[in-house]
């Protein structure tokens, strides 16, 4: 019998990334901090859902997310990861139902948080019910921390239909068959 585990949201986004970006994303595997991975460590995807009613509660999970502070123990193993190629992204389940124009506002806004930091989201992959945003925040010169002086570039975000067949597919192969 199939049933709702704790799993649930990381099966659902890995068969999510797997059928509309690629069967790259098969490989990811389910493990901690992040929550998906790839065997060789060249992506990890972190899974958390943004449902409450109020768009308030999502920003500040954006924000509490985007705004984690590097212990200067970490700092040097965490450049290696970094030189290595290693990417990190954010895959937010969202009830809300967001225009395009709210979806780079959020961008913008992710993008503009993690301007000093050290170790940054990539990407940030957006489920809405009947669609996925891909955000590319590398982009951003607010990513690259590149000279005031240089023009900014716009984060680029592309969106993805999910019809209600699919859908209706993540969801079960997504339950934990016991």
């Amino acid at each position: 019998m199939k049933r709702f585990d704790t799993c649930f949201f990381e099966r659902y986004a890995r068969l999510t990334l797997m059928t509309l970006l690629g069967d790259e994303f098969a490989a990811l595997v389910n493990r901690d901090r992040p929550d998906l991975q790839m065997e060789d460590g060249s992506l990890g995807i972190e899974v958390t859902r943004a449902m409450e009613p109020r768009k308030e509660a999502a920003v500040d999970m954006l924000k509490e997310m985007a705004g984690v502070e590097v212990p200067e123990s970490e700092r040097e193993e965490i450049g290696q990861i970094i030189k290595s190629g290693y990417a990190y992204g954010l895959y937010i389940f969202c009830k809300d139902d967001l225009s395009y124009e709210d979806v780079v506002m959020a961008m913008d806004y992710a993008s503009d948080l993690q301007r000093h930091l050290d170790v940054k989201y990539s990407k940030i992959y957006l489920s809405l019910i009947d669609r996925l945003y891909v955000c590319d925040l590398t982009a951003s010169d607010k990513f690259n921390n590149s000279a005031i002086d240089q023009p900014v570039c716009k984060p680029t975000c592309t969106s993805y239909p999910i019809s209600l067949d699919m859908r209706r597919w993540f969801f079960m192969e997504a339950l934990d068959k016991e």
